[in-house]
């Protein structure tokens, strides 16, 4: 379950509801940061079934993109040495490939906005 929220780039599983008696589950469908599904995506398609991330590591690079620092030390050395991960100036970051992906979709999301305001005007002046 995990591992499809993170790949998918949706929240985590909700167990809050959970009590001695009962298991409560919530999935949320909304996907929080397309960037990092695109990046996540191409790191999982450029390795081998063999050397596919496993959940832990996805974990930790899902909770880097959320800035959830805790409990990040010991599953971030293999990940800093495929250079995945980057620290630096006391907290981790996402690789460079990451950054562009989330520049790019940035880039997409202000054409779209212009696009609309054009057709605003355009409306308008008509």
């Amino acid at each position: 379950m995990f591992y499809n929220c993170i790949m998918e780039g949706k929240e985590l599983p909700d167990y809050s509801g959970t009590d001695p008696y009962q298991v409560s589950l919530t999935f949320k469908a909304p996907i929080l940061d397309k960037a990092f599904v695109i990046f996540i995506r191409k790191v999982q398609d450029n390795r081998p079934a063999a050397e596919q991330l496993n959940v832990f590591e996805l974990l930790a690079l899902y909770k880097i993109a959320m800035r959830d620092y805790e409990g990040l030390e010991e599953k971030t050395l293999k990940l800093s040495e495929e250079n995945l991960v980057i620290y630096e100036n006391g907290s981790y970051r996402l690789s460079e490939e990451y950054r562009n992906e989330s520049a790019e979709r940035l880039k997409g999301l202000n054409m779209n906005h212009l696009k609309l305001v054009q057709t605003v005007f355009i409306k308008m002046v008509i």
